[in-house]
C-alpha cells in the first residue's frame, strides 16, 4: 500500500495471485474453496462483485451461466464462513450491465491515479488530438485536456447517459454518432 491506496500488488503479495476466471467445467468448488481461502475478505467481496455483473451480462446475452454461479456459491461460502453478509457488502454500485458502464467509476476513484502515469508521458499530449475511447463521465479526458495541453480532446462512450452527463458537467457539446 502506497499513500494513494492499496495497489494492486497487494493483493497478489497476499496469497491471492489465485483468482483466476473460471472457465467452464475447469475447476471444482472444492479447489476454489482450498485455493480462495486464505485470501483477504475485501479480495473476496471484489471478486463477487464482479462474478455478479458478469453473471447479469450473461443472462443479458443468454450465455451459459454454469461457472459463474458456481464460482459465486462458493464465494458467497466462504464470506459466510467468516461472519460476513454479503450482500451488497462492498457498496459499489453495480454497473449497467446493458453497456457495460460504471456511472460512479471516478466518483469512488479519482482521477489521480492515471493522471500520474500520464504525467509522465506529457510530451506526448501537447499540442495533440486526442481520442478517448470509452471516457465513461469525461473526468479523465476534461483532467487531460487541462493539464496536458492538448489542442482537442474528444470523449467517446457506449453509454448515452454517460455522454450526456459528461456533456453537463463539462460543459462541452453533445454529438449523435
Amino acid at each position: 500500500a502506497t499513500s494513494d491506496g492499496p495497489g494492486w500488488g497487494a493483493f497478489f503479495s497476499d496469497g491471492c495471485q489465485e483468482l483466476p476466471v473460471i472457465r467452464c467445467g475447469e475447476d471444482s468448488e472444492s479447489s476454489m474453496r482450498e485455493r480462495w481461502k486464505a485470501c483477504p475478505s475485501d479480495a473476496l467481496l471484489a471478486k463477487k462483485q464482479i462474478r455478479i455483473e458478469t453473471l447479469a451480462m450473461q443472462r443479458q446475452q443468454q450465455e451459459p451461466t454454469t461457472a459463474t454461479e458456481r464460482e459465486l456459491a462458493v464465494l458467497d461460502s466462504l464470506l459466510s464462513h467468516r461472519g460476513i453478509n454479503s450482500n451488497n457488502a462492498s457498496g459499489i454500485v453495480i454497473k449497467d450491465t446493458c453497456t457495460g458502464s460504471y456511472t460512479a467509476y471516478y466518483e469512488s476513484r479519482g482521477v489521480e491515479p492515471r493522471m500520474k502515469i500520464l504525467l509522465r508521458e506529457a510530451h506526448h499530449f501537447r499540442a495533440a488530438k486526442v481520442l478517448d475511447i470509452g471516457c465513461n463521465s469525461g473526468a479523465l479526458s476534461a483532467a487531460v485536456a487541462r493539464e496536458l495541453d492538448v489542442s482537442s480532446m474528444l470523449g467517446v462512450d457506449v453509454d448515452p447517459n454517460l455522454v450526456a452527463s459528461a456533456a453537463e458537467h463539462f460543459g462541452t457539446e453533445l454529438h449523435d454518432m
